[in-house]
């Protein structure tokens, strides 16, 4: 009795590669939505807005004058527990996640004590109070930024304040000269030195 030949090239190894990676194509090759697969027909959907920091506490500017609360203003976030149909384009979600770095940055800078935003859309943020080097009327200067989202431009200066907690002393970072701007009790301008 005589035993068949065995194939010298068993074609079984080749199915079954060709299996794994037919597998593996359907599993990882077209199955996944990305940016460089997007097309215009389709629609992803996700999370419309990014986090949205409210005021907690009035919505105006401290000016001269004018008394401090007794809890600074602080942010109170709000997340988005939906979802939208439409999301913004690859420019605007960018530009929204560029602010947020901006805005996050300079709030760990200068807002130890706390930011705002205005009703102008700016955001303003408070520094801690530093103790004043003398004894005396003040108390303490802190630093304070204010910071415009849609153009990007910001001004810093520094506010001294009194015992009662008003504004007496402005002076603005400018690069140059420091020059400070005195108000008495009331909010009145008392000039610049």
């Amino acid at each position: 009795m005589t035993k068949p030949a065995r194939d010298a090239n068993p074609r079984w190894p080749g199915f079954l590669l060709a299996a794994l990676v037919a597998v593996l194509v359907t599993l990882f090759g077209a199955g996944t939505a990305s940016a460089a697969t997007a097309s215009a027909a389709q629609t992803r959907v996700g999370p419309h807005t990014l986090a949205a920091p409210f005021v907690v506490g009035p919505d105006c500017g401290i000016g001269a004058g004018q008394r401090l609360g007794n809890d600074p203003p602080a942010y109170d976030f709000a997340l988005a527990t939906g979802v939208a149909a439409k999301t913004a384009s690859g420019a605007e979600s960018a530009l929204s996640g560029a602010r947020l770095g901006q805005h996050l940055g300079q709030l760990e800078k200068y807002g130890q004590a706390g930011s705002k935003e205005l009703q102008s859309g700016r955001i303003r943020y408070y520094g801690n109070l530093s103790p004043a080097n003398k004894p005396g009327e003040m108390v303490g200067r802190r630093l304070v930024r204010e910071w415009d989202p849609a153009s990007g431009a910001a001004r810093t200066w520094h506010e001294t304040m009194d015992g009662s907690g008003a504004v007496r002393i402005v002076r603005p970072e400018t690069g140059g000269a420091k020059i400070h701007h005195f108000f008495d009790e009331l909010g009145g301008y008392g000039g610049s030195w």
